[in-house]
């Protein structure tokens, strides 16, 4: 295959549902926010700090929850002017959906911190976070006759539904014997593992992140968090699921998950 060359495209359409929610949440959002922060400016309630954060810093000098406060205030309004821009908003949403997770967790003010974090959540636009193509659609390798890993060939064939990004084959058949050495395979877990345009062989959680990075929307950002997870422990959760999936799910009665017959065609044995 030729080198990994990388483009993006926009995010798939079984993202537009949450971009229209995305959209109907983001415009009042930005008003409760500009609102918010001209109400604690005009009234002062920053200045002692006390106002977010009656318990969180008990003991700490004044300025930091005074500065932590003023902080969040400009963050507010900044928010609010720059939310009609459509390039600032997903800088603006990530900066001040942290400063919303530290207000959850040492605010006072619990029911309205808990309504503005919900309500940030849904303001994520999965249009933000972009398909990523590779050159030629990549390899993903499953185990045939694992009910799990059928379910999950048919969300990566739903999000990916042009078939730019990946085409199917089950480890039990000639094509990984095609692709990878006899070396390679005998290293490779029975479950999920990925062939990318460049030749690298992805196993575990890297090949399940890999994978969700490709799909964008919703499933990157979901790929962007669990990359805050150590590898290790990551993998651990995986070989720990990868244990009992036989158990947990009925086996398949063929390698091919149930599909109609155009999408059929993007499987290879």
């Amino acid at each position: 295959m030729t080198q990994q060359t990388l483009s993006s495209t926009a995010a798939p359409a079984s993202d537009a549902p949450t971009a229209r929610i995305a959209t109907a949440v983001g415009w009042p959002l930005a008003v409760a926010y500009l609102a918010l922060g001209v109400w604690a400016a005009s009234t002062g309630k920053w200045h002692g700090g006390e106002w977010l954060w009656p318990d969180g810093f008990a003991g700490l000098p004044t300025v930091v929850p005074q500065g932590l406060s003023l902080a969040l205030v400009i963050g507010y309004l900044v928010y609010a002017l720059a939310w009609p821009v459509r390039m600032t908003r997903p800088v603006t949403w990530v900066v001040i959906g942290v400063f919303q997770l530290l207000v959850l967790a040492l605010a006072g003010w619990w029911l309205a911190a808990i309504v503005l974090t919900v309500l940030h959540v849904l303001a994520f636009d999965p249009r933000w976070l972009k398909r990523i193509i590779p050159a030629e659609p990549e390899a993903m390798f499953y185990d045939g006759y694992c009910g799990l890993c059928h379910r999950w060939v048919k969300v990566v064939l739903h999000a990916d539904h042009d078939g730019g990004l990946f085409y199917f084959a089950p480890l039990q058949g000639n094509t990984i014997q095609a692709l990878l050495t006899p070396e390679q395979r005998r290293s490779l877990p029975d479950s999920i593992v990925v062939r990318t345009d460049d030749g690298r062989i992805l196993s575990k959680s890297s090949a399940i992140l890999h994978i969700l990075t490709g799909l964008g929307g919703w499933h990157r950002l979901g790929a962007i968090l669990m990359r805050l997870i150590p590898r290790v422990v990551r993998d651990l959760g995986y070989d720990t699921v990868a244990k009992v999936r036989h158990r947990l799910f009925a086996k398949p009665s063929e390698a091919c998950p149930l599909m109609p017959e155009e999408l059929r065609e993007r499987f290879k044995f």
